[in-house]
């Protein structure tokens, strides 16, 4: 929630930049200490109102948001413990949002919900958008959140603003969330709103409604046209305690008696699709659906495929069928249905395809690949087969041979049939795939088999125990699968010093077991095995890990942190409604924003298209953050994020060019893993393909800005949309957005992948 108390001295923003000149902060955080333990005394003079439609007594409740992010369990229990009631969630991110409502409904709490509006937005779209986040949830009143600064907007623009706000809630209650101050100086203290609850934030750290019913200075009291208040929110996150560990506001609020009315539903999303998997020859194509009880209308959207999902034409018709003859001919089409009733239109259907005409295709990558697996062919010949595949006219077998460092290109036989017979010059490991052809070309290749060839040393052993286990004390016996023909085994351990993997002991037993007593209790350990024939050394095993004594949760969860910077080698800009974290997030990342080349100006825009054209890199490195793991390595790999490659949720190349992820993957003494992945949208003329590997990607060029001549939908001037994923936490942003008008240089790190953060923030 954004609250600002100017009669304190308090401001805060939370969305974007924070200012706080409370001189008597520490004076204050003291007494809202003692307030939590004696709220609940509060008299009756204290509580002298009641609420529209509300509740006899007014509760104790939160108000959160985005920023304490999910929400657990145990953290509602414990507010349930203090006597919180209610809670009220900001509408900014959808899954947060979610997953806090349903939180607080499992722990018996009731729930609200309110809406930020910004003022230079469409008013109407962001209510629609909170009431989409929350539906199916008995939130019982969407809160108008007014109390942006209000910029070049009049009085009287801003009251018709938050009119358009309460008209969008429909038949959801609504009430007003500002403060005195506020509405005083930016609407005139208009009470055009009067008849609605209000909630307003004042923090004198009361629970209760004395400075409301008896104030003491000009800045307390009614305002408004409001005689009654129905919430109060009397301390803010920056003062306040956290309550059970999560950052909130505190509150004391009458709470609606019963459930808000249901609005009434669209219809269900159709079923029953009919042509779907069917090849249809020629002439007309009816397609229908099942029919939805008391449907208005219908909308059948259609599209063919040329290489990638192409629109053909939505219908409308009555019914639920629709007939049509379609242009192109040996072509696939796919095609979805929605319904529309009185309360609008429903949710599309999933997708249903056919065939129209002789449509084909190469065919399809082979599989069930022999040898495969390990396994190893002492001398002689070799003979690689793969399951045969329908209507294939030949077959490439490539294959690739280890030298002890990289794997080398060997031979790539083409054959008629789906086996082929060679006999290997090099006793080592052996890689190799097939693909087949038909009359549409070549298909996939498979993915690679291996196999051994010769005298080899042993491969690495499996079978590893123990590993996830937890041994209380005494003694750990490690094994492993017995290997044939084998002459020793090594056995290294590490263990986790709580920021670190360090070395332990490596012992070399003449069979697969070894017993030991380690040294240090309640830490996490690791081991890995290798095994030795007459000749040489084979591969070590992957790690396997276990808990001696009573370990912390967080031992062995060190991931390291990756610099990424600035996609531009020129100096760069973004503008603030564009800046994390309130950029939306189309691949569902972490965060998001967009990066214009500066040109200079005070703001964006001064030239056209300031970027087109410009070189785009991907640029990762190693944090060097003084606390962070320091990854050995990365490599990063192209990975497909989408059903489609274009930016643009159109399908259209001419709407904003293409998009392409690379997922980032670092080596942490000795283990490699994936850490997450970066995306850049609104990019061309890419340099990688879909799966390629890129082995130093401090600075690799991937593409070129988009040059477009489309201004609406995802793109409006020639910029750069980056995207941050991690897999295990969040990813946090540094330096973008601060003063976005300055610029960032060529070599300004944006933000990190990896880590242990639990919620999008700006980095350490």
């Amino acid at each position: 929630m954004i609250t600002i108390d100017a009669a304190m001295g308090l401001r805060q923003t939370r969305e974007g930049q924070r200012e706080c000149a409370l001189d008597n902060r520490a004076i204050f955080r003291i007494g809202v200490r003692l307030l939590i333990l004696g709220w609940l005394a509060v008299t009756s003079a204290n509580v002298a109102a009641t609420g529209p439609n509300s509740s006899a007594n007014p509760v104790f409740a939160t108000d959160i948001s985005f920023w304490s992010g999910n929400i657990s369990a145990n953290k509602v229990a414990c507010w349930r413990d203090r006597d919180v009631k209610h809670v009220v969630a900001g509408t900014q991110v959808r899954d947060i949002t979610r997953q806090q409502l349903q939180m607080a409904i499992d722990g018996g709490m009731t729930v609200d919900a309110y809406v930020l509006l910004y003022w230079d937005f469409d008013i109407t779209q962001q209510v629609q958008t909170a009431l989409s986040i929350i539906k199916g949830f008995p939130v019982r009143r969407l809160w108008i959140d007014a109390e942006q600064a209000r910029g070049n907007w009049s009085s009287s623009q801003l009251v018709q603003k938050i009119q358009e706000g309460v008209n969008a809630c429909g038949n959801m209650p609504c009430g007003i969330y500002t403060r005195k101050v506020w509405w005083r100086d930016n609407v005139g203290n208009t009470s055009a709103f009067s008849h609605l609850p209000i909630w307003y934030a004042y923090y004198d750290g009361q629970h209760g409604f004395n400075d409301w019913y008896s104030p003491s200075a000009w800045y307390e009291g009614p305002f408004g046209g409001w005689s009654d208040p129905t919430g109060k929110q009397y301390d803010s996150d920056w003062t306040a305690p956290d309550l059970c560990g999560v950052n909130v506001d505190y509150n004391i609020m009458y709470v609606l008696d019963d459930d808000p009315p249901s609005p009434p539903s669209v219809p269900p999303a159709p079923t029953g699709l009919t042509p779907d998997g069917a090849t249809i020859a020629s002439g007309a194509v009816t397609l229908s659906a099942d029919a939805i009880a008391n449907a208005t209308g219908y909308e059948f959207k259609i599209e063919y495929w040329d290489g990638a999902w192409q629109r053909y034409f939505t219908y409308s018709p009555n019914g639920s069928a629709q007939t049509f003859w379609p242009v192109f001919d040996d072509i696939q089409y796919r095609w979805q249905v929605r319904a529309q009733n009185q309360a609008g239109w429903g949710e599309w259907s999933a997708w249903a395809t056919f065939n129209f005409g002789n449509v084909g295709g190469p065919p399809p990558a082979p599989t069930q690949l022999s040898p495969d697996n390990g396994t190893t062919i002492p001398s002689g010949s070799v003979t690689l087969s793969a399951d045969a595949i329908a209507d294939a006219t030949r077959y490439e077998f490539e294959i690739s041979y280890w030298d002890g460092v990289a794997w080398q290109y060997y031979y790539t036989y083409t054959s008629t049939n789906n086996a082929q017979t060679f006999w290997p010059a090099y006793h080592t490991e052996y890689q190799w795939r097939i693909r087949a052809e038909n009359q549409f070309g070549w298909g996939a290749w498979s993915t690679s088999a291996t196999f051994g060839f010769g005298n080899l040393p042993p491969p690495a052993p499996t079978g590893l125990t123990p590993d996830g286990a937890t041994i209380a004390s005494g003694s750990v016996t490690l094994s492993a699968n017995a290997m044939a023909n084998t002459t020793g085994y090594e056995f290294e351990i590490g263990y986790w010093d709580g920021g670190a993997w360090r070395y332990y002991y490596t012992y070399a037993p003449a069979n697969n077991t070894q017993t030991f007593w380690p040294a240090y209790a309640n830490r996490q350990y690791r081991w890995r095995a290798r095994a030795e024939n007459v000749n040489g050394w084979g591969e070590w095993s992957t790690w396997a890990t276990f808990n001696f004594g009573n370990v912390p949760v967080e031992q062995g969860s060190s991931i390291p942190w990756i610099d990424v910077r600035t996609p531009l080698l020129a100096n760069t800009e973004t503008l603030p409604a564009w800046c994390t974290p309130n950029h939306w997030t189309p691949w569902n990342g972490n965060w998001a924003s967009d990066l214009w080349k500066d040109n200079g100006s005070a703001g964006i825009g001064a030239h056209p298209n300031p970027t087109c054209g410009e070189d785009v890199y991907l640029r990762v490195s190693p944090s060097t953050l003084p606390s962070a793991a320091f990854a050995d390595s990365l490599r990063a790999k192209v990975i497909n994020l989408s059903s489609y490659p274009f930016a643009c949720a159109s399908r259209k190349y001419s709407d904003g060019g293409y998009q392409q992820a690379f997922e980032i993957y670092a080596t942490y003494d000795g283990v490699e893993v994936a850490i997450g992945w970066v995306l850049f949208a609104h990019i061309d003329s890419m340099t990688y393909n879909f799966g390629d590997w890129i082995d130093d990607p401090t600075e690799v060029k991937i593409g070129t800005v988009f040059q477009g001549n489309t201004f609406g939908g995802c793109w409006g001037s020639c910029h750069v949309h980056i995207e941050f994923k991690n897999y295990s936490g969040q990813s946090c942003y540094e330096n973008i957005c601060q003063n976005p008008y300055d610029g960032l240089s060529s070599g300004s790190v944006i933000g990190k992948l990896g880590g242990d953060l639990v919620s999008t923030q700006r980095c350490p």
